[in-house]
C-alpha cells in the first residue's frame, strides 16, 4: 500500500507539478530492519509536514507485496521520460528521493537525524520556507520570515536586557564601592 502524507491516491497518481520532492521507503511487514524503521520514519514525517503541506515534498511508501504493481506507476508518474526507475536496492528498507527526473538512494544511519538531513538536503532552498504549520495548541504560524522577525525582535529585546543589566550592576557596583569607602574613613 502507497501512503502518501499529500493525500494523492497512487491509482490517481499525478506528478507534483510544482517540482516537488519525492521522499519514500519501499519496506516489507516481515522484515526486522523496516519494523525498527516505523518509529523513526512516522517521526522525520512529522517534523517535515510543514513542507508537506506547502506541496515542497510527497511522501511515498510501498508495501513489498504490492510493488510490481505500484513502482511502475511511481516510475512512470516521476521519472518519465528517464533513464533512472526506482527499484529496491540491496533489500528492505529502501529509502529513495525523486528529484528533477532522477533517483538518489539513501545509505545512512537509520535514525531520524540521518534520514531527516538528508531528505532536507534534496530540497532546493525555495521550499525550505514552509507555509503553515500548525502547532499542537492550534493556533497558526504563517511562514518562517514571520517567526526569523519575532525571534530578531526577542533578541533585540535581550539585548536591551542585558545592557540595562550591565548598567545596574556597574551602578551598584560604584554605590558598594562609596559605602565601603565610608565605613573605612568612619574606622
Amino acid at each position: 500500500m502507497i501512503n502518501s502524507i499529500s493525500h494523492n491516491s497512487i491509482d490517481e497518481h499525478e506528478p507534483a507539478s510544482n517540482g516537488a520532492v519525492v521522499i519514500g521507503k519501499i519496506y516489507a511487514t516481515w522484515c526486522g530492519h523496516c519494523v525498527a524503521l516505523e518509529s523513526v520514519w512516522e517521526n522525520v514525517k512529522t517534523r517535515m509536514e510543514p513542507y508537506v503541506n506547502n506541496g515542497s515534498i510527497v511522501f511515498e511508501e510501498i508495501e513489498q507485496s504490492e510493488e510490481n504493481s505500484k513502482l511502475p506507476l511511481i516510475n512512470n508518474s516521476y521519472l518519465m521520460d528517464s533513464n533512472d526507475k526506482l527499484a529496491v536496492q540491496g533489500g528492505y528498507p529502501t529509502i529513495f528521493c525523486i528529484r528533477k527526473k532522477s533517483v538518489e538512494y539513501y545509505h545512512g544511519a537509520r535514525d531520524e537525524n540521518g534520514i531527516y538531513e538528508w531528505s532536507m538536503s534534496k530540497m532546493d532552498n525555495a521550499s525550505l520556507k514552509p507555509s503553515i504549520q500548525i502547532v499542537k495548541d492550534q493556533s497558526i504560524v504563517l511562514n518562517m520570515n514571520n517567526i526569523t522577525q519575532n525571534n530578531k525582535k526577542k533578541s533585540k529585546k535581550t539585548k536591551r536586557n542585558t545592557k540595562k543589566s550591565k548598567k545596574t550592576k556597574r551602578n551598584n557596583k560604584k554605590r558598594n564601592t562609596k559605602k565601603a569607602k565610608r565605613q573605612n574613613a568612619v574606622q
